[in-house]
């Protein structure tokens, strides 16, 4: 298995990230795509992704806010060597001028 569909609040469930049976089936992940249902991926969740998916390729995840992408973003970029495709949805509106201040951070 290297590709993973999985509703954002297992992915984040301590009971099943913290497993130790699956700790090792992790690190084969190539492409993990997270579905919504009222509960959005957490920028704090993004250093314990790298560190139990280090194999990581592809990513497709939901955020609540416009904000939360630019930490996440550099925790991937920095951590992910092999990373190629990142999509992060939001839900939340975000002025322009929010923007150019993210994307300041990414020359």
């Amino acid at each position: 298995m290297v590709d993973l569909t999985i509703l954002t609040e297992l992915l984040i469930s301590s009971k099943f990230i913290d497993n130790p049976s699956l700790i090792s089936a992790f690190k084969e992940i190539e492409a993990i795509e997270t579905t919504f249902e009222d509960v959005y991926f957490p920028s704090s969740f993004a250093p314990k992704l790298v560190e139990r998916f280090p194999s990581l390729t592809h990513i497709e995840l939901q955020v609540v806010s416009f904000n939360n992408c630019a930490s996440i973003i550099d925790i991937f970029l920095s951590h992910l060597k092999n990373l190629s495709y990142l999509k992060i949805d939001y839900f939340e509106d975000t002025s322009l001028d929010d923007l150019k201040n993210v994307v300041k951070h990414f020359p």
